[in-house]
This record gives structure tokens, sequence and C-alpha cells, in this order.
């Protein structure tokens, strides 16, 4: 739906985002508490998460992108 300039995909994807990069870095700051492989993996996964969000985030909300959703309203 990002395709198609929906602005309400949009709008869930940054709310969504910005829930994620919060709890990347709450991961991020907890990381000395991890005792065990699995819990690593899955606080790598989270960050890398954290930063894929962030930057979907920021191509979203740039100004060539404003232009797409505003054009496809």
């Amino acid at each position: 739906q990002l395709g198609k300039g929906r602005l309400w995909a949009r709008t869930v994807l940054t709310f969504v985002g910005v829930w994620l990069v919060f709890t990347g870095l709450g991961t991020l700051f907890a990381i000395e508490a991890i005792d065990g492989i699995a819990p690593l993996v899955a606080g790598a996964a989270a960050l890398v998460q954290a930063v894929l969000a962030g930057g979907a985030i920021y191509l979203c909300h740039r100004e060539d992108a404003a232009k797409w959703f505003q054009v496809h309203r």
C-alpha cells in the first residue's frame, strides 16, 4: 500500500516503526543482562529490526516521498 501512495500505510508504518525503534533501544541498554546465545541472537535481531524501521520511517517522510503521498490522495 505504500507503493500505491496510501497515506494510512505511511501512518501505520510510522507508529509501528517508532515502537520498534524504542524497543530496540531498550534492548540495546539491556544487553549486559543477557546470558546465553538465544537471547543474544534475539537482541541482535531486535536491533537490526529497529535500524530498518528507523530507515523506513526516514525514507517515507522525505520531501520526495511526501510529494508522492500527496499526489495519490
